[in-house]
């Protein structure tokens, strides 16, 4: 199925979100929508609305991609520069964290991982090391989960480092 996905998706309402999206709706070109398939993509048909009318196209409807969707496909295109303030521009609602870290985390397979790691990391900061830290259960013995955050000031920079039954890593290098 077809969608118009990233920056026009976040240009347009997203009726089941309560999320803010962007307001620079005059700067695009509406005779060029970003279409994406859904075939290709490993989110499949999640976040799709329903068909609705697009501006400049009043006879068509174009099923569009909710805020979160739209953000997942442009960082899916290591467009990370135009997602950048996703957290407090365009989703503004931290009761979306849980949902959109499990779909960022399904894309730790791909060549583009590291990239997604670190905007993640700049966009949640330890709200996403957290989820990362349990999700990754091959560290911890059997269900104990002993997860103590320190941070700690080496060379200027504030870095965090994670305690996890008895093994330190640093974030970075942890996923």
């Amino acid at each position: 199925m077809e969608y118009i996905t990233g920056m026009y998706a976040l240009n347009m309402n997203s009726p089941d979100l309560e999320t803010c999206g962007d307001w620079h709706w005059g700067a695009l070109n509406w005779q060029k929508l970003h279409i994406e398939n859904t075939n290709s993509n490993i989110f499949g048909e999640y976040g799709i609305n329903k068909a609705r009318p697009v501006p400049e196209h009043p006879n068509n409807k174009y099923p569009i991609a909710n805020h979160i969707r739209a953000c997942l496909d442009l960082m899916l295109e290591s467009r990370f520069p135009c997602v950048q303030g996703m957290r407090e521009n365009f989703i503004c609602n931290d009761n979306y964290n849980e949902l959109i870290f499990e779909k960022v985390y399904m894309m730790r397979n791909l060549p583009i991982w590291y990239e997604v790691n670190d905007f993640m990391w700049r966009e949640y900061k330890l709200d996403w090391l957290r989820y990362v830290a349990i999700v990754r259960k091959k560290y911890f013995r059997k269900k104990q989960y002993c997860v103590v955050l320190k941070q700690c000031k080496k060379h200027y920079f504030h870095t965090y480092k994670i305690h996890i039954n008895e093994r330190y890593f640093y974030p970075l290098r942890f996923f």
